[in-house]
């Protein structure tokens, strides 16, 4: 039997008379299924060789572009593709379709190392981005979200999610807001919520050095508030502040919850994506400390913390992040976390996600399930990935994330899975799209893709990319 799932490492097949050579860096798959004279397109530049029944070598080319079309030779039967493993995931498209167990990464090698392969069926990038109009005049750009679920509407809402704007990376934007939904496709601000709930540090001086970021949401079923979470960065020194509201829409004033004020010397790495899990009246904060997570507890309504210590990932060396997600499964009361990392350094360098399960919340075991940047020049979430949120509802995950693109806009997309399943998670696509909020305010600059009802002109607009500009256009394609 030919099992085509199987790859081969530090080897690659040469177009020219097929031999399988040494090279490293480099991988290849075994026999694909291949139809002669059917075009295919997949996402790399790779060698492409073409064999008959029997695993002889019929023909190849080495530097096959993204789109080829097979010999029309009836001998042909199967192909193997070889390329740099840094190129990224392995997708070979049939048509418009992906070709049935053919979505590769480059990390199996690395998170894998004693198997051969490990093939995932899903693809759980979102298609569209959700919709979500923050307070900045058009540049609907929100990220770092944090949402929680009820069972029934809690003030209209069963979904409330903390997040912060960040368009196009500007750190004077990234204050604290509240959005709402019951569907978790259709997102508002809540009537009578005002963001940013939160200002800028400083009045909004020097926003390099006095800013906020980092949001995080948990009801607190004591007090029946919620209660939001965010990190100010205030020059040298990091503080961690909580706001509780008793209906979503009117919030308090900030509780000064850690800082790291006073610190000699002065440290602003410490109290990065705080996380905060309330158990019975013990609060337990995680935060991202020089890459490693950190885990405190407090039982005093933060008047004094315990540090608990790092967490540790499978084999006892420590788990490292760049920002993270916890939450407890209300099935079993397991923690899962979605981290954002690459594993090898505390900076998001591939924007990848991967996903953990621990008993006890400082001992962490990961799964299979792991998501990365979309591939395509035109795609919203093609640059990285960045802080996400996982959240367990209706008998299914619900997971919204952080999608940077190469225009480094910031947005956020829903993927769902199909029951209790995390690997059964796909992502949403633009038959979504009607289900979603219709932006008021038009960004004058505009991001392809955008779209809203111009009230003034009482029609639909479309933000395109033409001759390399960036233009507003009504369905006929008219600038408008």
């Amino acid at each position: 039997m030919i099992n085509p799932d199987f790859p081969i490492k530090d080897k690659y097949y040469r177009g020219t008379d097929g031999v399988l050579t040494i090279l490293n860096g480099y991988g290849s798959t075994d026999l694909i299924p291949a139809v002669p004279g059917m075009q295919y397109k997949k996402n790399f530049s790779s060698s492409i060789t073409y064999w008959d029944a029997s695993g002889n070598f019929i023909s190849g080319k080495d530097g096959e572009g993204l789109s080829f079309i097979v010999p029309k030779d009836n001998r042909i039967k199967f192909m193997r593709s070889s390329a740099l493993l840094s190129f990224g995931q392995w997708v070979l498209m049939k048509g418009n379709n992906i070709v049935d167990g053919y979505i590769k990464r480059r990390n199996d090698f690395k998170v894998l190392p004693n198997t051969n392969y490990e093939v995932q069926d899903y693809n759980p990038n979102a298609e569209i981005p959700l919709f979500i109009e923050t307070n900045n005049d058009g540049k609907n750009q929100p990220i770092h979200p944090k949402v929680i679920a009820f069972d029934t509407a809690w003030n209209g809402f069963r979904f409330w999610m903390a997040y912060t704007p960040y368009p196009n990376a500007q750190p004077g934007a990234e204050n604290p807001c509240i959005a709402a939904s019951n569907d978790m496709i259709k997102w508002v601000t809540p009537s009578g919520a005002s963001n940013p709930l939160v200002p800028t540090p400083n009045n909004g001086l020097n926003s390099m050095k006095y800013y906020n970021s980092d949001t995080h949401l948990l009801y607190n079923a004591n007090t029946g508030k919620l209660e939001m979470y965010y990190r100010e960065v205030w020059d040298t020194y990091e503080n961690i502040y909580r706001i509780t509201s008793s209906n979503g829409s009117i919030w308090g004033a900030p509780e000064l919850v850690k800082t790291t004020n006073g610190l000699n010397p002065p440290h602003v790495r410490i109290l990065i994506c705080p996380v905060v899990i309330l158990k019975g009246t013990t609060y337990q904060l995680f935060v991202m400390e020089d890459g490693k997570i950190r885990l405190y507890e407090s039982g005093d309504n933060f008047s004094t913390w315990t540090d608990k210590g790092t967490l540790k990932r499978d084999g006892g060396a420590d788990l490292l992040t760049w920002h993270m997600d916890i939450m407890v499964n209300p099935l079993n009361g397991y923690y899962e976390m979605l981290n954002n990392h690459n594993d090898q350094t505390t900076t998001p360098k591939d924007g990848i996600l991967t996903h953990y399960i621990s008993t006890d919340g400082l001992n962490w075991t990961q799964s299979d399930f792991y998501m990365l940047p979309s591939y395509g020049s035109k795609r919203w979430d093609n640059q990285g990935l960045y802080r996400s949120t996982l959240v367990f509802a209706d008998y299914r995950y619900y997971l919204i994330y952080t999608g940077i693109s190469t225009f480094n806009e910031w947005r956020l997309g829903l993927s769902m899975s199909d029951d209790d399943n995390i690997m059964t998670m796909r992502g949403t696509d633009y038959t979504y799209k009607a289900l979603m909020a219709f932006p008021s305010k038009k960004n004058p600059v505009g991001v392809p893709g955008d779209f809203l009802y111009d009230s003034t002109l009482n029609k639909m607009i479309y933000c395109v990319e033409k001759a390399g500009v960036k233009v507003w256009v009504d369905a006929s394609g008219v600038n408008v």
